[in-house]
């Protein structure tokens, strides 16, 4: 099912940089080709769940620090972090990459860039190929219904951007479906040709590959950094695993452009193929040609576009659908660990949680430098994976003081982890409100007599999502549902040292023992993670200052408000009460906030560049093109906010559908929400964000009928959406 937001204008020209496709095509059956692995050359831009829960704040430059032995260790092992790059590139474009198209050299040895040889590093900024100008009432904004899934509210698609300055035709996303694979139905899948200037060349958007992988998938998935493999955490039964993805190819070589007509030699594909491939005969497709139409039985293979090469191969996929899947849960395509780094593609791996433990709330967090995972399951422990996408993947399981997985509470449920590079600790709460670091403080974590609980008790009720870090300045936020505070239980932000030591001490947070309270909390009525904004990102390096906004007051209905909290010189102060009104009679269930500063190829400073915030709320009295977000058959608003002066003004309201008609008890409208660029020139359609819309769905899983919250257990049965909204707009 296709839904369309709004109409748009458009123009187009595209990439032709394929940095992530599937399968090579043949006219002989796909059991028979023979493929290469995946090449480890490649560098775009990756946005998930965990870019907005380790956040870097100005670091400083090298002449601050440099007279400083460990003010100099501390900048170079932020500027050696691969988020750290991935969050300067996206918001300086304009230094990301140097006029010849390349990485500059100094940041091919940062972080996970550093194994790969810059000589061999590919070229990300092509001559672009125009695309034929669409037709006029296309939209550049979509919808696409997915299954009758349930995810979590926190739960964030996966962006992958193919040029890091550019959109490109060949960025993709990749949401979970909350469905349990089958034959007839797909656990993850991925969508490309995501803007509207790619119309010419195919659907928009179109589906990259679709698989079965044996599982539920309700939590963040995660994307290498070369594009060109996903991990995710399923559940079968009771049972979680880590399960790893390479679906697609990468481009091998280089190319030049060529004038001859494409010729290719007529073969017929089966919907049981989906996800296999085929080859191509005759000359070499040019860039940009796609293939379409390969889902159905009996399709033959078509010419997509003219022009040809001789020097290069390229890839298209068969990429299967929501409801007719590719498979990869038996041979060849599931392999054994020690098999999977240079298994042949499509191919999978799982690795089930060493105590058969369920994962309800934790998402993974993947350590790129490190080539190690963090997870968190429902019994309270850790786990750790190491050899993810580059060697040979294995849970450490060991006993005695350095035991993994690591217990932090038996008797409540870990949320999703966050390692911070700097302080060398995992960060994670549990839904018994305690804020446990997992280290020893010196590095990546190896130990567990460095455990340590921020409080001797624990903060109030509920941690439900990942706490945000920022190793520049030395912190950690955590967020809590309901506080201690006796005669007035609140919604409260903790802020931490993430340096801080001994179990059982109470460490200062500039708000009292209360942290910083933020209107009335509730059972069920989950606080999510907020967002630090650009003044706070720019300010003075170590010690900055700016504003964390946070959606509170949760558990008051029609009663949800945006708070700006201000910190200066690296402390949090009373909060300010920004925008009320954020829901009608209802409960808000507002979703984790996303900050993005868009000032186009130039990049933002302090005082370039518009500052987005965005989320969702349940029932809105916000309205959008005349119409009222809490109306019947709506259940809420996608909000946008433009926050770059501490007055933040409403940029754009996005009404989300409910299904049934009416608001019944409520629900969370969406799920977390990606950024793809801020290349905002309108003709490509770009500058947008991503999320899971609801649609009238109660959030929660993996497991059947759990529910999230138990004041949201209405509305199964209705598909859920994998949408696209404008930044600037919204509708």
């Amino acid at each position: 099912m296709h839904r369309t937001f709004s109409k748009f204008a458009i123009v187009g020209a595209a990439f032709a940089v394929i940095i992530g496709i599937t399968v090579l095509i043949t006219g002989q059956p796909a059991s028979k080709l023979t493929v290469q692995p995946a090449s480890q050359h490649r560098v775009g831009i990756v946005d998930d769940w965990s870019f907005h829960h380790l956040v870097f704040s100005n670091s400083g430059t090298y002449e601050q620090v440099a007279k400083d032995p460990a003010a100099y260790a501390k900048w170079l092992t932020i500027r050696y972090d691969t988020r750290f790059i991935m969050q300067q590139m996206k918001r300086h474009p304009e230094d990301a990459v140097s006029p010849s198209g390349m990485v500059e050299r100094e940041d091919l040895v940062i972080g996970g860039l550093r194994q790969l040889p810059g000589e061999a590093m590919f070229r990300l900024r092509p001559k672009p190929r125009p695309i034929p100008r669409p037709q006029k009432g296309l939209n550049g904004l979509w919808s696409e219904g997915i299954l009758t899934g349930t995810v979590q509210p926190s739960t964030y698609p996966a962006k992958y951007g193919a040029i890091p300055t550019l959109p490109s035709c060949y960025d993709y996303v990749v949401y979970p479906t909350g469905t349990a694979g089958s034959s007839t139905a797909a656990s993850i899948v991925a969508y490309w040709y995501i803007y509207s200037a790619c119309i010419a060349r195919g659907a928009f958007p179109s589906v990259l590959w679709a698989y079965d992988t044996g599982g539920t998938v309700s939590t963040s998935p995660i994307i290498s950094l070369d594009g060109s493999q996903a991990a995710f955490i399923q559940v079968s039964g009771t049972t979680a695993s880590l399960v790893l993805l390479k679906p697609f190819f990468t481009i091998q070589g280089n190319a030049s452009d060529g004038s001859t007509d494409l010729a290719i030699t007529s073969g017929t594909v089966t919907s049981t193929q989906a996800g296999e491939g085929l080859q191509i005969s005759g000359p070499q497709l040019a860039p940009g040609t796609l293939i379409m139409g390969l889902s159905a039985d009996g399709v033959t293979l078509s010419q997509g576009a003219q022009g040809a090469t001789s020097s290069q191969t390229y890839v298209i996929t068969v990429p299967g659908t929501v409801s007719v899947p590719g498979v990869v849960t038996s041979t060849p395509y599931s392999v054994s660990n020690s098999a999977y780094y240079g298994c042949t593609v499509p191919c999978m791996t799982t690795l089930a949680f060493s105590n058969s433990n369920n994962d309800t709330y934790s998402a993974p967090f993947y350590d790129y430098n490190d080539d190690i995972l963090y997870v968190g399951d429902d019994s309270g422990n850790l786990h750790q994976f190491t050899g993810v996408f580059n060697g040979t993947p294995a849970e450490t399981v060991t006993t005695g003081p350095n035991a993994w997985p690591v217990t932090l509470n038996a008797s409540y449920k870990a949320t999703s982890p966050v390692y911070d590079p700097v302080s060398g600790y995992v960060f994670v709460g549990n839904t018994d409100a305690v804020l446990y670091a997992v280290g020893t403080g010196t590095g990546t974590p190896t130990t567990t007599s460095g455990k340590i609980n921020a409080y001797s008790a624990s903060l109030g009720d509920v941690i439900i999502d990942g706490p945000m870090v920022d190793p520049s300045a030395g912190t950690v936020y955590v967020f809590v549902t309901t506080n201690t505070d006796t005669s007035s239980p609140s919604n409260a932000v903790f802020q931490f040292s993430t340096s801080f030591s001994g179990s059982g001490t109470s460490y200062g947070n500039g708000s009292g023992d209360y942290g910083t309270e933020i209107g009335t909390g509730g059972t069920g009525f989950y606080l999510y993670a907020g967002a630090f904004d650009n003044a706070y990102l720019v300010s003075t390096p170590s010690s900055p200052s700016g504003n964390l906004w946070v959606a509170g007051n949760t558990g008051t209905a029609g009663g949800a408000t945006l708070y700006q909290v201000p910190i200066v010189s690296n402390a949090m102060q009373s909060p300010v009460t920004a925008v009320t009104g954020l829901s009608t009679t209802d409960y808000a269930y507002p979703t984790p906030l996303t900050e993005f500063c868009n000032n186009g190829t130039t990049g933002c400073s302090v005082a370039g560049g518009t500052d987005y915030l965005f989320f969702s709320v349940y029932g809105s009295t916000l309205s959008a093109n005349s119409t009222n977000c809490g109306a019947s058959g709506l259940l809420g608003c996608v909000l946008g906010y433009n926050i770059t002066t501490t007055t933040p003004s409403l940029a754009g309201v996005l009404p989300i559908k409910a299904v049934p008609t009416s608001l019944g008890t409520g629900c969370w409208a969406t799920g977390g929400i990606v950024i793809d660029n801020a290349y905002s020139a309108a003709e490509y359609g770009s500058s947008q964000v991503y999320f899971i819309d609801l649609g009238g769905n109660e959030a929660g899983g993996p497991t059947s009928g759990t529910y999230t919250s138990s004041k949201c257990a209405t509305g199964s049965g209705n598909t859920i959406y994998a949408a696209q909204a404008s930044q600037s707009k919204l509708q």
